[in-house]
């Protein structure tokens, strides 16, 4: 085993086996709950509608909600009836109670003590805080999917790439980049365990370092850093390419930077194929000046591909090439494309396999040119150290950087630099 499982395994073997996910929630109550123990949610809230789906996942049935506001009691919230205090008093003195709220959390909780409730039956562990209620969010829970149902077991990829695990570590350029691939990779092995992705959040998630633990709204943390980093800087006349420019996210955030740091850019080409996200993308971004749009997908060379589309995909961000794919799109490799013209920054984040096909299609104007790249680095596991391997093989003149974008497991990108 080389230097850098023994590193991850070590972390591993230090995550507290307490930090497990149902261990963590449910404690002694763990098998109570898994064997049907009637479980309650008090709160209806953003957390509680997480949790819910969390405990899905791990095969427990919440079986309603509690609100402490009566006029809420005979609704339904996510499904689930909302009870009121007196009838959870009535019918579930020995059910488990989870908190579902952070906000009221010590108001429920010491509520619940006064009206009789017995101490241990009350979930809300001390260990609590803004960072783990991140975990339980959606986008992150979806990130995770792929995970939970991976055949062979993560550690098992790892140990059978262990010569490429550690040859892309050796190819980061800074301290920081490598501290956070040896997190991301523990984390990805033990996705359940809530100490590690602690650790990964607060020691490693550029959003969180920079505005705090509660997610903005609007374009998403990615498409700020991808042009707002410690990497590099943006220049007069970019020359951008956007691979998987989806609803234009990062085409705005790229033209925000640009007008704050007062600098022209030379042309933006926007590359989306699957045909809703395309029109959303025109209406958003049809007014920037020097973009062209092209509904095109970003290859390894010229041919149609079946692709999975956002009507038949699990979220509009989850298009894949696949031979199941609903519609027909064409491929094309960006040199193709460019047929010569000189680009000076290209992000490619399309969803699922696409990628590395992209990536390839790209090495002539990639070797030619050097321009800064973004790359996502997160859509399966062995994308964290395939991709700098591959890049390093374009152009061994670049040095390699990894950032986490994120408020969630994902956005874990490639920064790329000459």
């Amino acid at each position: 085993m080389n230097e850098v499982l023994m590193q991850i395994t070590t972390r591993l073997n230090a995550a507290p086996n307490k930090m497990q996910f149902l261990n963590w929630l449910f404690d002694s109550h763990k098998e109570r709950a898994l064997t049907g123990m009637p479980v309650v949610l008090f709160g209806t809230g953003s957390l509680g509608r997480d949790l819910l789906a969390t405990l899905k996942k791990h095969n427990i049935f919440p079986v309603s909600f509690c609100n402490s506001d009566s006029s809420k009691r005979g609704s339904l919230y996510c499904g689930l009836p909302v009870i009121s205090i007196d009838e959870l008093k009535k019918l579930h003195q020995d059910s488990l109670i989870v908190i579902a709220t952070q906000t009221h959390a010590a108001a429920v909780k010491k509520g619940l003590l006064d009206n009789g409730f017995r101490r241990d039956r009350i979930l809300w562990p001390k260990e609590f805080d803004m960072a783990l209620a991140l975990y339980f969010s959606f986008t992150n829970q979806t990130n995770l999917g792929f995970l939970r149902t991976r055949s062979p077991h993560p550690l098992d990829v790892l140990i059978k790439n262990e010569q490429k695990v550690l040859d892309a570590y050796n190819l980061f350029a800074d301290q920081k980049s490598k501290e956070l691939f040896i997190a991301k990779l523990a984390f990805m092995v033990s996705n359940e365990n809530l100490g590690l992705f602690r650790y990964l959040m607060l020691s490693f998630s550029e959003p969180i370092a920079e505005f705090g633990l509660i997610p903005f709204p609007s374009l998403g943390p990615e498409n700020y850093f991808y042009f707002n980093n410690d990497v590099f800087s943006l220049c007069q006349d970019e020359v951008y390419v956007d691979v998987g420019a989806f609803d234009g996210d990062s085409v705005t955030g790229f033209v925000q930077a640009c007008n704050n740091l007062r600098l022209d850019y030379r042309h933006i080409y926007a590359f989306e194929p699957d045909p809703q996200n395309y029109a959303v993308l025109m209406q958003n971004t049809g007014d920037y000046k020097n973009i062209s749009f092209h509904r095109l997908g970003i290859w390894s060379q010229t041919e149609v591909l079946r692709f999975e589309s956002s009507e038949k995909a699990c979220a509009p961000t989850a298009c894949a090439v696949t031979n199941t794919g609903d519609i027909e799109i064409q491929g094309v490799s960006l040199d193709a494309f460019l047929n010569g013209e000189e680009v000076t920054f290209i992000k490619m984040d399309p969803p699922g396999n696409i990628l590395p096909e992209s990536i390839r299609g790209a090495a002539g104007s990639i070797a030619k040119y050097q321009p800064k790249l973004v790359l996502g680095a997160y859509h399966s596991l062995e994308a964290i150290f395939e991709v700098p391997l591959l890049v390093k093989s374009i152009c061994p003149e670049y040095k390699l950087y990894l950032r986490h974008l994120s408020w969630a497991m994902g956005e874990t990108d490639l920064f790329a630099v000459v």
